[in-house]
């Protein structure tokens, strides 16, 4: 029985996810994009957020309530409310960046969150159309379109007044055997130290973050996370892998990161010492040298759910079934999903790339 317990809750997880992100993207975040966006961009701006940081609850709801992830802050930093700031973590699996979250949540600044993520995020269904329309950062591993496209988009934050939560992977892809023989190789042949337990981290992205917003942002904040294992998306969703999450905290103020990009790489270099260091003990011991805290769900978390499924979820499938006018908005909705994350005109159009510059253009 209990078996068959854990089974209906995995399968109940990730159809939920799926269905919600879905749903989100096509019955709320389009008629903002078709109705507001086109007048006011800021309002748009704002009301795409609060509707994630909704979306984003019932997450949260599904990880630490459903599926019972116990998550450990470490540190004697904390995050403080109101602060806006960069989170530099290391890349241990593909859903670290779904942590931040958490942190957000507790903090509430859900609604501040923006990601730098790999390009191919926002093709996916639901998830990365969300991610899509709230302007995260889609890197293309061309620095030159890159480094444009971070500018381009913090600017974008700015002038939207929005005070950001930017969370950065240094490392630019999630550790493996495969990519950390390569890191090696590549710190072997640079003169670099070589890490155990992260990948060599870049600098360059980092730099492209702090410097353009040091006038706007409070600190960084240094964050080290690690499980026991490799989690994936699917396992997180279906409550297999992790069971906890390690999440060591550490602030820097704005004078303590280098503004020469050599100075920043040696700093980084350091940082990632520090967490080679973290990570080796966590592996031998599950657990950081030093004492955690566990924060339990919010009761904001648990009524995010209930509202969505309840009132939102069931109601619009309701209606799907029952609706042909419904139907039709539906298939619309997701078709132009579909073609806003390909379709690089509608991209420019909206904003969601510097019409100047564009993967396309730069390879002629």
């Amino acid at each position: 029985m209990e078996e068959v317990l854990k089974y209906f809750r995995r399968i109940s997880s990730i159809i939920i996810l799926l269905v919600s992100s879905v749903y989100a993207a096509t019955f709320l975040m389009f008629p903002v994009i078709a109705l507001i966006e086109p007048f006011y961009k800021k309002l748009a701006f704002k009301l795409q957020a609060k509707i994630a940081s909704g979306w984003f609850r019932l997450v949260l709801f599904v990880f630490e309530v459903l599926n019972g992830i116990e998550i450990r802050y470490y540190g004697e930093d904390d995050i403080q409310e109101g602060e806006s700031l960069i989170m530099m973590m290391n890349h241990p699996s593909e859903i670290d960046w779904l942590f931040s979250f958490s942190i957000a949540q507790r903090k509430k600044a859900l609604s501040n969150i923006k990601v730098l993520l790999k390009n191919e995020v926002r093709f996916v269904p639901g998830v990365g159309w969300g991610c899509d329309n709230l302007d995260y950062i889609f890197l293309t591993r061309d620095w030159t379109f890159d480094e444009n496209h971070i500018e381009y988009k913090i600017n974008k934050y700015k002038e939207s007044e929005c005070k950001p939560w930017l969370v950065i992977f240094p490392e630019g892809t999630d550790i493996d055997d495969v990519k950390l023989k390569k890191s090696w190789d590549f710190a072997e042949k640079n003169g670099f130290p070589k890490f155990n337990n992260v990948l060599l981290p870049r600098h360059k992205g980092l730099h492209a973050c702090v410097e353009p917003l040091r006038d706007t942002i409070d600190c960084v904040y240094d964050l080290t996370i690690g499980y026991e294992g490799k989690p994936t998306i699917l396992s997180c969703i279906s409550g297999t892998s992790p069971r906890v999450v390690n999440i060591h905290i550490k602030r820097y103020s704005l004078d303590e990161i280098p503004k020469d990009e050599n100075q920043l790489q040696k700093w980084l270099f350091n940082r990632y010492h520090e967490k080679d260091q973290m990570l080796q003990y966590l592996k031998e011991n599950k657990t950081y040298s030093m004492p955690y805290r566990i924060h339990k769900p919010s009761l904001s978390i648990y009524a995010s759910a209930f509202l969505w499924f309840y009132y939102f979820m069931l109601p619009i499938t309701n209606l799907l079934l029952i609706s042909s006018f419904t139907r039709v908005y539906f298939i619309i909705a997701f078709v132009y999903h579909i073609l806003n994350s390909k379709y690089e005109p509608l991209r420019k159009l909206r904003g969601l790339q510097n019409a100047i510059y564009s993967k396309k253009e730069k390879s002629h």
